[in-house]
């Protein structure tokens, strides 16, 4: 049945009537939320910011190319952004800030076990790493417990910054430990290297040694030159002697002194030519090689100094960057640069006690019209049933 026009609900006039319950549902809604507002737990966030350093290990260039990809990897290069948040939220450096906080001693990590603290680390901690400047903000946020006073509200907010300054001091050192680890791995690689150059040098120049013996080479581009200035001068006198003795003949005749002392010295002269292109004009001469075979004889020596002086090389540039990684192993640099410090929050983020009672009051103020609205539609319908009840006892 439906209500009838006297049964009609008239809002304003309602409201206008239960005005003092409307105003009294109100003011009970807004001490609740502000009572609640009281005990609630305050939350604090603090925040630090941090700029990544350049990691270097030496300057190895070129040789680094040739090192295994675990060596060479990050030794010369700074260290990427997403990387080193990575390591800031990775779980050696949240063990690290538990034990540094101590926070196996206070709730909820006291009350969790293996990754539940790594889980719960992962809520309070939060960080955003910025690729193009290179600045990554780290923030810790806590919440006090229910009931909570000014002590445990101050020893929160110092928390906050604690576990913030604690997580920068650990990726400091874990980036500290990976670059002295990196530096070692490769002063041991280039000690490994050095020590087989050496014994290849060493082999190089007893092969050397023994190719000079038995060519008879000291050095053989000075004996080259001496080889090709005595055969010259040799020649030049052999081919005048020549021309004398030619013209001694056709002047004179043959069995005259001066053609005999001509024709001797042409042939001594001859014979010394030829000498000195076979290996030497003297039979006890011990450095003289043979004209023929000086190309491929000088060849073999050259190749052996080209060896030696290339291993000298690599080993001397090796030995230097095996002291600048000794030199890295040892530095003590930070890796982080800390912009902006995590400092205990003066003010909490939550609960907005003027927020709350300002929407808590539109609330209750909303909510108070609708429980009168529903209220009087209930009467309404109540009144109805019973009336109907009534017409039906009375046919």
């Amino acid at each position: 049945m439906e209500l009838s026009s006297s049964q009609q609900i008239s809002i304003l006039p309602l409201l206008w009537k239960k005005r003092n319950q409307l105003l009294l549902i109100t003011i009970i809604g807004m001490v609740i939320i502000i009572v609640y507002s009281l005990i609630a737990p305050h939350t604090y966030r603090s925040s630090t910011k941090v700029i990544t350093n350049d990691s270097k290990s030496g300057g190895l260039g070129a040789l680094m190319t040739g090192l295994p990809a675990y060596l060479s990897a990050g030794t010369s290069a700074s260290i990427p952004v997403l990387t080193v948040n990575e390591v800031l939220n990775s779980r050696t450096n949240m063990e690290y800030v538990i034990k540094k906080c101590k926070l196996d001693s206070i709730s909820p990590f006291n009350k969790a076990y293996g990754d539940e603290k790594f889980e719960l680390m992962s809520k309070i901690l939060s960080s955003d790493a910025k690729r193009a400047s290179g600045v990554i903000t780290l923030e810790c946020t806590l919440n006090t417990q229910f009931f909570s006073n000014s002590k445990e509200q101050q020893e929160t907010a110092r928390l906050a910054s604690e576990i913030c300054n604690a997580a920068i001091e650990g990726l400091d050192k874990i980036n500290r430990e990976k670059n002295v680890s990196t530096a070692r791995r490769t002063r041991l690689y280039i000690e490994r290297v050095l020590a087989s150059n050496h014994r290849k040098l060493d082999s190089v120049q007893t092969k050397l040694v023994e190719y000079q013996k038995t060519n008879k080479v000291l050095v053989a581009d000075e004996q080259a030159k001496s080889l090709v200035a005595s055969t010259v001068e040799l020649g030049t006198l052999l081919a005048k002697a020549e021309l004398e003795l030619k013209l001694a003949q056709q002047e004179y005749q043959p069995q005259t002194a001066l053609v005999s002392t001509l024709e001797k010295r042409v042939s001594v002269l001859r014979q010394q030519f030829e000498d000195a292109q076979n290996g030497g004009i003297d039979k006890v001469d011990q450095l003289s090689i043979p004209v023929s075979q000086a190309p491929a004889i000088t060849k073999g020596y050259l190749n052996f100094v080209r060896d030696i002086k290339i291993m000298e090389q690599m080993n001397a540039y090796l030995e230097s960057q095996r002291m600048q990684e000794a030199i890295q192993e040892e530095r003590d640099l930070p890796t982080i640069q800390v912009v902006d410090p995590a400092i205990p929050p003066t003010k909490r983020i939550a609960p907005a006690r003027s927020l709350m009672v300002m929407i808590g009051s539109i609330v209750s103020l909303f909510g108070s019209i609708v429980i009168i609205i529903l209220i009087e539609i209930l009467k309404n319908w109540w009144a109805v049933k019973k009336q109907d009840f009534k017409d039906l006892q009375s046919t």
